[in-house]
C-alpha cells in the first residue's frame, strides 16, 4: 500500500467523500439538526474540492429528500447550516483561485482538458498520452497565436471546453 500510495489520485478520495456524504445525509434526514447539518456541509464541501461532481451528488440527494419525507419542503431552513458549512470549506479555495488566476474558478481547472480529450476523434476519446499531448499542444498553440499571448490557466481550460463543444 505505501509503495503504491504515490499514485493516489482523486478517485479514492472522491469515493470516500461520496460514501461519507451518503452516510451523513441519511443521518441528517433521519433527524435534522445543527451538528448534523454542519457535518454534512463540511463533507459536501470537501468532496466537491476533490471532484466538483460532489455537488451533483449532493443536489440529487436533496432533490430526493422530499420523496423520502413529504414534510422536507417545509423544513428548508434546516438546510442553512449545511450551506454555511459548505461555504466555509470552499471559500478559502475560491479566494486562493481568485488571487492566483485573477479569475473566478469555482472549483478546479482541468475539466476542459478531460472534455476535449473525450470528444477527440484522434484518440477516440481514450487516453493516449502521446497523441493527446500532440493534439492539445497544437490546439493551444493555435489559440495563443490567435489571441497574441501565452494562455493563462483559465484560458486554457475555456479553450479546451470550447474545442470539445465544437466537435
Amino acid at each position: 500500500f505505501l509503495r503504491e500510495s504515490r499514485f493516489l489520485q482523486t478517485e479514492p478520495i472522491y469515493t470516500l467523500g461520496v460514501a461519507t456524504m451518503l452516510a451523513a445525509f441519511v443521518r441528517f434526514v433521519g433527524r435534522p439538526g445543527l451538528a448534523r447539518g454542519v457535518a454534512l456541509g463540511i463533507v459536501i464541501g470537501l468532496t466537491s474540492l476533490a471532484r466538483p461532481t460532489g455537488f451533483v451528488v449532493a443536489a440529487l440527494l436533496f432533490a430526493g429528500w422530499p420523496v423520502l419525507d413529504r414534510t422536507a419542503l417545509r423544513e428548508w431552513r434546516k438546510l442553512i447550516p449545511v450551506a454555511v458549512a459548505c461555504l466555509v470549506v470552499l471559500t478559502p479555495w475560491e479566494v486562493r483561485n481568485a488571487l492566483v488566476f485573477h479569475a473566478f474558478i469555482p472549483f478546479s481547472t482541468g475539466g476542459g482538458e478531460v472534455f476535449a480529450l473525450g470528444t477527440s476523434t484522434r484518440t477516440d476519446g481514450r487516453w493516449d498520452g502521446t497523441l493527446w499531448r500532440q493534439e492539445r499542444d497544437s490546439l493551444l498553440a493555435a489559440e495563443a497565436a490567435r489571441v497574441g499571448h501565452l494562455l493563462s490557466v483559465p484560458e486554457v481550460d475555456r479553450t479546451l471546453y470550447r474545442v470539445g463543444r465544437e466537435r
